[in-house]
């Protein structure tokens, strides 16, 4: 009996392919997790960011809307050291002194970048999205 594809006259070649159709099919029959389903609420960005090389200076203009989940009267986070903030919606504090904090670089292991930590109180009207203006 002559096989219209030589390829598949080698047992394994065929079991190889069989196993591949089958995986396919199994991995397109499991179903889709919604991204409201993930533990952690996804928190977006959106960056208007502004490098200038020659200055060795960065401008980023930081539009943050939060997940219901994280809906509230404040929030709170870090920035590099050497970054100021000089535009924001709500309340803004700084609630520590720069810290030296791990970086976790591949490219240099043990590194470590001063980090101030924010308390940022939300404003009733629009407690989902924040606006950060911060340069360095």
């Amino acid at each position: 009996m002559r096989m219209l594809n030589p390829s598949f006259s080698n047992p394994l070649s065929f079991i190889t392919l069989l196993a591949l159709v089958l995986a396919w099919q199994w991995a397109a029959a499991q179903p889709l997790i919604p991204v409201e389903s993930l533990e952690e609420p996804l928190v977006h960005h959106s960056l208007k960011v502004l490098v200038d090389p020659v200055a060795q200076r960065i401008s980023v203009e930081d539009t943050i809307t939060l997940p219901e989940q994280l809906g509230g009267n404040e929030i709170s986070f870090g920035l590099n050291g050497n970054l100021n903030i000089s535009d924001y919606t709500g309340n803004l504090q700084a609630i520590s002194n720069p810290v030296e904090t791990d970086i976790n670089s591949n490219a240099s292991p043990g590194a470590m970048a001063s980090t101030t930590q924010y308390s940022l109180g939300l404003q009733a009207r629009n407690n989902s999205q924040v606006l950060l203006i911060y340069s360095g």
